[in-house]
């Protein structure tokens, strides 16, 4: 199984991994910023510590996304 981690840039997360776009459209909504417009080419942790936002858990929800895509 692939194993997204903290040194992964958002572009090579959606790129290779389109399901996982929803993942980011969720913190987009909670933080209010277009991750995908904004942190394209930034590591996940760059943009977990710049948004505060919880490293552990997106990356969590980012595997489990891609676990759901590549089961289907």
């Amino acid at each position: 199984m692939v194993v997204i981690g903290p040194q992964e840039t958002v572009f090579d997360v959606v790129a290779n991994f389109p399901q996982t776009i929803k993942v980011f459209r969720e913190y987009e909504a909670k933080t209010g910023v277009c991750i995908c417009c904004t942190a394209l080419f930034e590591t996940l942790e760059a943009v977990a510590r710049r948004l505060d936002l919880p490293l552990e858990e997106m990356l969590a929800k980012l595997n489990a996304a891609i676990k759901e895509g590549s089961s289907g």
